[in-house]
């Protein structure tokens, strides 16, 4: 793990890793405006938790399995990002589960624009 987390740290390595051509904005042209840089930011997301997590899908069913999100908020004092345990389920999604809190740090730190864009 500790390889991955040296190796991904942008959109690009994380493509990379998983032999996947990268994506732009422009990809997502199909869809209304309002919409497309959100849906471009969390593809960046999901590309890097994906490849950070290697292989590794959450079991919901599997309640002593560890499993992280990231959960943000925007207030007046800018934004804010902080690692959630869900055991039983994630609020953003199952496919935001992150296995290990580590990493969850690590997606925070290097993919802080994007979590911007979801969390505004």
């Amino acid at each position: 793990m500790k390889y991955l987390t040296q190796t991904i740290t942008d959109y690009p390595t994380a493509c990379k890793h998983l032999n996947r051509n990268e994506l732009t904005i422009e990809d997502f042209k199909f869809l209304p405006p309002s919409q497309q840089e959100n849906a471009f930011a969390r593809h960046v997301l999901l590309t890097a938790i994906e490849s950070l997590n290697d292989g590794w899908v959450a079991d919901y069913m599997g309640y002593d399995q560890d499993k992280y999100e990231i959960y943000g908020y925007n207030n007046k004092s800018g934004f804010s990002f902080y690692v959630n345990d869900c055991y039983y389920a994630c609020y953003g999604g199952s496919d935001f589960a992150i296995k290990s809190r580590e990493i969850a740090n690590h997606i925070i730190k290097h993919f802080e624009p994007q979590l911007k864009v979801i969390y505004k």
